[in-house]
């Protein structure tokens, strides 16, 4: 069908589907959507004013917290994108979460392992034995906690966290001791995780903070064998850095582990601006990094819906998953690494704001070393006229902001590599192609393009060619001393500049046998009925026919003339209209009464589309006609026939010239 109207002077192209990418068309989905709950702060995150700052939405891409630009401007989704195309995925970042309240973790990456410090610790998936800020009940903390670090991506479930594509989870369940934290932290340590999160806070009075040095040695060691470890500040609106005076001045209270050795304290920041949340713990001195304090969390035994989570054990998982990210764009970094691309890409706060919080996304393009390339490709089919073979063209859009221009590769998983550059024409083998290109940077940075399924069977035998008598219709009648013009139209898509090959033409009368070959025969036929085969058959080896039942009468003494057009000499023709909406071409014929043995007189030109126009159109043997468009300015087909008579008065028309007018490119 694209052949046949390219024919026509119409551009076409092809549209081929490809799978969607849900990464890169920022088209992620978590839970469905639900009803709006109608002021449920619960079920929307609602600001410190009362004020609604977003409705759930099961695509993260509209997440405020999650998003580039904004407010909080972090980037979360900017990162997976870039990291999904670089294949960084694959680099998974292990995270103990020591906590409490795991549940079943339906939304947790999997396989993920459950552990507990001590017997005290109870059943690793049960509910949280310990209490929240203020004395308030969370029995699944640790389940929101995991959602907030590493909930998984675009699994129709859930919620999403940042590290929901890299994160690999050990989940260890704590009780509310000390000495059951400092278990916690060694079997953390010896597990092989590359990050630690800890969203619990103790205030240990200052005249007791000589108890918790043994907690504190193992943060530091934990620090020192190369883990990252997160701690929320806690919840009390409390300045963890405040000091008590006499002659000298000490800190009032240890934060634990907040303030300890090796650790990364996590504050909260507001649901919508990067300022303080009002509970939320602070310190110019030991404060390092904030998070936003509103996050979206699946559901739990508790709620069946998504929901809020909020506050510092909110915070903490949060910027511990944007560290995986960083981690998993380079894995080759150590912890302290990580943490300098952490700190020092990060927003720095001005007028009130936070003193910094993550920017996601260019902690990625830090730890990567650069801007990856962006390539998506396409595959159209094409025709080389003259041959038999499909070929195909294939084109990249390749775009890279820092170390371009990229270098692109394609590869096929049957034909293997297949060239490389923007631009590429070859053909195939036959079967079921996975077509992909590679795009990369002055830099060595690689990104993988999206997959185009292509299925390539005898590609030039589904290019049939199409044929149609046009000079007959069923049931016409002719006598037998008439001359019968025999014409036929069509297209064989293989062949250059489209239209039939004459000597391939091949006609046949079920009564008198073979009649000849050409595109054009002019024959006399005996009485009675005849089926008029054509038979054709393409240079590329496909074949089409087509048919027509006509009458044969016996001779009579004086027949019509025989008309004929002799120019143009071909048929199927194609015009561009002008701008009075006109397509224009020079006609010419002649009729000639074989008893008579006398040319006929001319009597006029017609055209079937007596709907458009006057059909007379000329009344000259030798004139230029013209044909209107359809309504609307649409390409429009004609059939334009000469009529004559002799000098009996027996009048007759020529078989049909078939014209296409199309539109007009003025």
């Amino acid at each position: 069908m694209g052949a046949e109207t390219a024919i026509t002077g119409k551009p076409v192209g092809i549209n081929f589907l490809t799978t969607s990418d849900g990464f890169q068309d920022e088209n992620l989905v978590e839970a469905p959507a639900f009803p709006n709950p109608g002021g449920d702060a619960k079920h929307q995150i609602i600001n410190e004013s009362g004020a609604l700052v977003e409705n759930w939405s099961p695509n993260p891409f509209n997440w405020t917290y999650m998003k580039s630009g904004g407010n909080f401007d972090i980037g979360v989704t900017s990162a997976w994108k870039v990291l999904e195309r670089v294949g960084a995925f694959k680099n998974k970042v292990k995270i103990a979460v020591i906590d409490g309240g795991f549940g079943s973790g339906e939304d947790f990456p999997t396989p993920y392992e459950f552990n507990k410090a001590s017997f005290a610790a109870l059943d690793p998936t049960g509910p949280n034995e310990n209490e929240c800020t203020g004395g308030a009940v969370c029995r699944w903390h640790g389940w929101n906690v995991v959602n907030a670090a590493m909930g998984q991506v675009n699994n129709g479930i859930g919620a999403a966290g940042p590290a929901g594509p890299v994160g690999k989870l050990l989940a260890i369940r704590r009780s509310a001791d000390i000495f059951n934290n400092l278990q916690s932290i060694t079997l953390a340590l010896f597990s092989g995780a590359n990050i630690i999160n800890m969203s619990f806070t103790a205030r240990v009075p200052a005249i007791l903070t000589w108890a918790i040095i043994p907690y504190n040695l193992a943060t530091l060691r934990a620090h020192g064998a190369g883990k990252l470890l997160f701690a929320s500040a806690g919840n009390d609106g409390e300045d963890i850095n405040e000091e008590d005076c006499f002659i000298i001045c000490w800190e009032s209270a240890w934060w634990a582990p907040a303030e300890n050795g090796g650790v990364i304290a996590v504050g909260a920041m507001k649901a919508d601006v990067p300022f303080r949340r009002n509970n939320s713990n602070y310190g110019d001195e030991e404060l390092d990094i904030w998070g936003p304090g509103s996050l979206w969390v699946g559901r739990d035994y508790d709620d069946n819906l998504p929901h809020v989570f909020t506050a510092t054990s909110a915070a903490s998982p949060y910027v511990a998953g944007v560290a995986a990210l960083i981690w998993a764009a380079n894995p080759g970094l150590d912890n302290e690494g990580v943490e300098r691309i952490l700190y020092e890409t990060a927003h720095q706060g001005k007028s009130g704001q936070v003193e910094r919080w993550p920017n996601a996304y260019s902690a990625v393009i830090r730890a990567l070393g650069g801007t990856p390339p962006q390539i998506t490709i396409g595959v159209q089919p094409t025709l080389q006229f003259g041959s038999c073979e499909m070929t195909f063209d294939f084109s990249a859009n390749v775009v890279d902001p820092d170390n371009g221009p990229p270098q692109v590769t394609w590869t096929s998983d049957i034909s293997g590599p297949l060239g490389s550059g923007n631009f590429l024409t070859r053909s195939l083998p036959d079967g079921t192609h996975h077509i992909t290109a590679t795009a990369m940077d002055g830099i060595g940075l690689t990104t993988s393009s999206n997959e185009i399924v292509l299925t390539v069977a005898n590609a030039f035998k589904a290019l049939m060619p199409r044929v149609e008598i046009i000079s007959l219709t069923n049931h016409q009648t002719f006598t037998s001393n008439q001359t019968v013009t025999l014409e036929v139209g069509g297209l064989d898509p293989n062949k250059a500049l489209g239209g039939l090959v004459a000597s391939n033409v091949r006609w046949v009368s079920s009564r008198d046998g073979e009649l000849g070959m050409g595109q054009r025969i002019f024959r006399t036929l005996t009485p009675g009925a005849h089926y008029i085969y054509v038979y054709y058959t393409g240079i590329c080896g496909g074949t089409a026919d087509d048919f027509r039942l006509i009458q044969i009468t016996e001779k009579v003494l004086d027949g019509p003339p025989n008309m004929s057009i002799t120019t143009p000499i071909t048929n199927d023709i194609v015009v561009r209209a002008n701008e009075n909406g006109e397509g224009c071409l020079r006609v010419a014929g002649f009729g000639y009464d074989e008893e008579d043995h006398d040319f006929a007189t001319i009597e006029w030109w017609e055209t079937n589309r007596n709907d458009l126009q006057w059909k007379v159109l000329s009344f000259d043997q030798n004139t230029t006609v013209c044909l209107k468009l359809g309504p609307n300015a649409t390409a429009t087909t004609h059939e334009i026939r000469l009529r004559g008579k002799d000098k009996f008065g027996h009048t007759a028309y020529s078989a049909p010239l078939r014209v296409t007018v199309l539109p007009g490119l003025h």
